[in-house]
């Protein structure tokens, strides 16, 4: 049931491919899921070992508005995801429940209009490399045969990213799977956009300046960004500038230094 499952999806991707007359790649993986599953957008995301994203398709018109929020609040679906290693199924943000998980994510969300988000590890044995996240406009689980598609989906677009990065060198073996690209090790930092490498670098500043661990000058910098209403990769390069100083007696909200 599971090989019909993927292959009919695999049928879905491929006439989508040659109708836009392009081969197949992981857009077009996320456009068929987003019209085979019932959902508006779709998203997906290679995470670093210290919980960093970098966005390598996004489909829908709040996909990329959802990562950045993501991104600044440190907070989120695709996050638990990838920290469980399965499923997160939001069929309502607007329940309560949602906005104690992740109260600086949920409002942000939702003032996008977001009502239903669901996050779906991609993984190879337990290596945890990536998530693929879903969201629609109006809430409401997904039903069983969507889900299952959904699932296959992730799947999918875990082998399509795989085989766009064949091109790296190296080759290792986890949990039985051999995978091409040394991936574990190294490729993320090559696929990592100049936003992210601003964001560590202004991180490492604030930790020398405070005296503070990564983990501790990465939350104040969401704090700051979060209060401020501002994209942590604007709050990073300003860090870097020195158009903005964090000062230890001022955790929340941050300091400006002009």
């Amino acid at each position: 049931m599971l090989g019909e499952r993927t292959a009919r999806l695999r049928a879905l991707i491929a006439d989508r491919a040659d109708g836009q007359g392009v081969p197949v790649s992981l857009s077009v993986v996320c456009e068929t899921c987003v019209a085979t599953v019932d959902v508006d957008g779709a998203q997906v995301s290679l995470w670093d070992e210290d919980g960093q994203s970098t966005p390598l398709c996004s489909v829908g018109p709040l996909s990329d508005r959802l990562e950045e929020l993501r991104f600044t609040t440190g907070e989120g679906p695709a996050i638990e995801a990838l920290r469980t290693g399965g499923p997160v199924l939001v069929s309502d943000l607007d329940d309560g429940r949602s906005a104690r998980r992740w109260p600086l994510f949920v409002p942000g969300a939702l003032d996008l209009g977001v009502q239903a988000m669901f996050a779906l590890p991609l993984q190879i044995g337990a290596a945890q490399l990536g998530v693929l996240e879903l969201n629609r406009h109006r809430p409401g689980p997904l039903d069983r045969e969507p889900l299952a598609d959904a699932l296959s989906f992730a799947g999918l677009a875990l082998q399509t990213v795989l085989d766009e990065q064949s091109g790296f060198r190296g080759r290792r073996v986890v949990d039985g799977h051999a995978l091409d690209g040394n991936i574990l090790d190294g490729w993320f930092s090559d696929l990592f956009s100049p936003r992210r490498a601003e964001v560590h670098q202004a991180t490492g500043m604030v930790a020398v300046h405070l005296n503070v661990g990564i983990a501790e000058a990465l939350a104040r910098m969401r704090a700051y960004a979060y209060a401020h209403d501002e994209p942590l990769g604007r709050v990073a390069s300003r860090i870097i500038s020195g158009e903005l100083r964090l000062e230890s007696d001022d955790r929340d909200k941050g300091t400006d230094d002009r």
